[in-house]
């Protein structure tokens, strides 16, 4: 706990490549981390891997700017902060494709993200399942829908806000699916959202 990770260079995650392996992070900092390909801050594939508490900030990669997790990954964060990552192809704060485990997020936060192609804060596809509980989605970027859905992958927002991105609040193609569930709609479904300004 009380780490950080900054200004970090790879290939596959910048700062961090976790493969088939249990890990756990809490109060973390990844800042001004970048891969050349995928995963800015971490790349996750496979295995379990929970962020609690930590931070997000200014990571650049081509897919999954602060995190990339791909096929039998179980993967969780809370309380945690996505602001400032860009990709510039897809999923700013989170690119997570073919994840057959389980990717839950709760009580995070995501500003300021952006995106060249889709998803300025998530993006999800190929059969995932992702879950995002008690969250906000933000001020994303102009280039790309806040969330972007696609191939066979799903989304759940519950309780959750997306607001005043540049864009499009969520995007839906080629046999996604997109849930929203809120009791409360001061702080669920979509609100202010424009087509690209």
């Amino acid at each position: 706990s009380s780490t950080s990770f900054v200004e970090n260079v790879g290939t596959y995650g910048g700062a961090l490549y976790l493969s088939n392996i249990v890990s756990s992070f809490e109060d973390v900092l990844f800042e001004g981390n970048e891969a050349y390909t995928s995963g800015g801050a971490a790349r996750i594939y496979e295995g379990e891997t929970t962020f609690v508490d930590g931070e997000f900030s200014a990571n650049l990669a081509s897919y999954g700017a602060a995190i990339d997790a791909n096929d039998e990954v179980v993967l969780s964060a809370s309380g945690t902060e996505f602001f400032d990552n860009v990709a510039s192809q897809a999923g700013g704060g989170l690119n997570v494709m073919g994840a057959s485990g389980e990717v839950n997020f709760e009580d995070v936060h995501m500003s300021a993200n952006g995106a060249g192609v889709r998803g300025s804060a998530v993006y999800a596809s190929v059969d995932t399942l992702l879950t995002i509980m008690d969250s906000t989605i933000e001020l994303g970027l102009e280039g790309s829908d806040a969330v972007y859905v696609s191939y066979g992958a799903t989304i759940e927002l519950i309780d959750t806000l997306v607001a005043d991105n540049d864009s499009h609040g969520a995007m839906v193609q080629t046999d996604g699916n997109l849930y929203c569930f809120g009791s409360n709609p001061e702080n669920a479904g979509f609100l202010r959202n424009t087509d690209y300004g």
